[in-house]
């Protein structure tokens, strides 16, 4: 499970990871996503500005359990974006037999604010905006503890590629890439 604030590079190093290792990518946003319209929402923050945090985290939670229990024939899983402090005891309960190795993504709030404003295409004051506001809900949802707890944390400024480098040979030893135990 990858974890950290937005604009990270969460999305970027999971889907090189899940291809590195032949996983299944499961991505939180398009969950999100299709859970807002399914509610009559044509947007997230507009779900988050009506129904608020706990509910946003609560089917968020509930369609990932759904989605991984769907693949459960799969090797593996890399789920990306994981912001809940209960996400990964829901996780381990659901799925006993598998390793959870949950990794933080770290990076300064300058980058982060041109990677913003580069991913929505607008100005970097807006794209501070729409940092305030998610990160904001995922302070509300629990993710300095998640970070906090994370098996691994890396700071994300170097080139996907040598941070998947990184990353692949610090798991090693932690839940097997390419062993014989499912990682999620």
């Amino acid at each position: 499970m990858f974890t950290g604030y937005s604009a990270t590079g969460k999305s970027t190093l999971a889907k090189k990871l899940s291809e590195h290792l032949g996983y299944e990518f499961i991505s939180v946003r398009p969950l999100l996503h299709k859970i807002a319209e399914d509610k009559g929402y044509s947007r997230i923050r507009q779900w988050l500005a009506e129904e608020g945090a706990e509910n946003l985290v609560q089917a968020t939670k509930t369609e990932l359990v759904r989605t991984i229990t769907e693949r459960q024939k799969l090797p593996g899983a890399i789920i990306d974006d994981a912001f809940d402090r209960g996400l990964e005891s829901i996780i381990k309960s659901a799925f006993p037999t598998d390793t959870v190795l949950v990794v933080a993504l770290t990076l300064d709030e300058n980058t982060r604010e041109i990677r913003m404003s580069n991913r929505i295409g607008r100005s970097v004051d807006e794209a501070r905006e729409e940092l305030r506001l998610f990160d904001g809900f995922k302070m509300e949802a629990g993710i300095d503890e998640v970070i906090s707890s994370a098996d691994l944390t890396i700071d994300n400024l170097d080139d996907p590629e040598i941070t998947l480098q990184t990353l692949v040979s610090q798991m090693e030893g932690r839940g097997s890439p390419g062993g014989k135990e499912r990682l999620i």
